[in-house]
């Protein structure tokens, strides 16, 4: 199994209901169109969010390096698999009253799994950039596109066949939405999904998460939940084709 450790962004730490223009709070329950949590403190002002987080994932699909068979890669989720190295950070920014904002995602890691008979080797570098800008006025939920920036080298080696590796890397577009629904005076979800690719780098890549925010403080937000990657590349020398998914637990720092 090959294991991922990664690391997110996301903000903030209620501070009592805030309502859009024109939203009204009924029987004293938290009204429709209530901003995210701390947008009383946020809204004169930028706010910056920073995230590392870890992500327990496991692969499903399939590669192949230069003129070897494709092989399969189908690791469980487990705690013990083989992690070389990582790297996995995420910021976000967001302008006053909401406008919109911006967000930037590191990621680096170096996996390996052994089975015996056939070995697998996965180091990919990911650098994602993008903005946001608010749906139908609601700075709660964002239209969301950026550019993400894939290195990718992938190795295998079957019992009784030579070695095989190769590495490509690529840009590909993407476009998405994400927003946050509270509930209670400490909680909310978070979700986020993105779709690109579209032959520019890789055939097709998306990207889906949902979180749990648990507010703890000024300023500090505990996450968990479920993200899954899919990266679906093919450029002769190298083909990829597999889901990165798995839970993930956070640590959101905002100021």
């Amino acid at each position: 199994m090959t294991l991922g450790v990664l690391f997110l962004c996301l903000a903030g730490e209620p501070s009592g209901p805030v309502t859009l223009p024109g939203s009204a709070t009924v029987d004293g329950r938290q009204p429709a169109g209530v901003l995210p949590p701390r947008a009383q403190e946020e809204a004169a002002h930028w706010s910056f969010t920073l995230e590392p987080f870890l992500w327990l994932a496991g692969i499903d699909g399939n590669g192949s390096a230069g003129s070897a068979p494709p092989v399969d890669i189908g690791e469980n989720l487990s705690l013990f698999g083989e992690i070389d190295g990582g790297f996995l950070l995420a910021f976000d920014a967001r302008a006053p009253d909401g406008r919109f904002s911006v967000l930037a995602d590191g990621l680096y890691l170096s996996l390996a799994d052994d089975e015996g008979s056939l070995r697998t080797d996965t180091d990919v570098w990911m650098l994602e950039f993008g903005g946001g800008l608010p749906l139908g006025g609601d700075p709660a939920w964002e239209a969301i596109a950026g550019l993400r920036y894939v290195d990718l080298e992938f190795g295998s080696e079957v019992a009784g066949n030579p070695s095989a590796s190769a590495e490509q890397d690529w840009i590909d577009p993407w476009v998405g939405a994400r927003g946050t629904v509270p509930f209670g005076e400490r909680w909310a979800l978070g979700l986020r999904a993105d779709v690109g690719g579209f032959g520019v780098g890789t055939q097709l890549s998306w990207q889906a998460l949902a979180a749990i925010h648990a507010y703890l403080g000024k300023g500090v937000r505990l996450d968990v939940g479920y993200r899954a990657i899919s990266l679906d590349f093919d450029d002769g020398d190298l083909e990829y084709d597999a889901l990165i998914r798995g839970p993930l637990i956070a640590l959101a720092l905002q100021w």
